[in-house]
């Protein structure tokens, strides 16, 4: 898989009502968000009402853990940048900006949170 420059998101859910104000969230963003993947038991992939787009892709999983959910989606990102981010979770538009530039001051092999 290409890793490319850019930021992913990672949320596994069982697709709580929180979830559609977190991705309004993430999209408000100061910086891009490349994508962001909702990781979702096949038994609760009927109660999600958000459909994929540009940078949402949804990911199906034949079990039900937010770990499991979690590592799923690491396995499916495309981006160099990986945020993992509970379902209930707002951010502020400057957090991930924020965040960004704090891991080029750290430099290589490093987490912020």
């Amino acid at each position: 898989m290409l890793i490319q420059e850019g930021v992913s998101v990672v949320i596994p859910t069982l697709g709580e009502e929180s979830l559609y104000e977190v991705i309004k969230s993430l999209n408000k963003s100061n910086l891009k968000i490349s994508e962001i993947l909702i990781c979702i038991p096949l038994s609760y992939a009927d109660k999600l009402k958000i459909n994929e787009s540009e940078n949402i892709r949804i990911i199906k999983c034949n079990f039900k853990g937010q770990v499991q959910q979690r590592i799923l989606g690491f396995k499916n990102t495309r981006f160099q940048y990986v945020l993992q981010l509970d379902s209930d979770t707002i951010l502020d538009p400057d957090c991930i900006l924020f965040l960004m530039n704090s891991l080029n001051n750290i430099g290589d092999n490093c987490s912020v949170s």
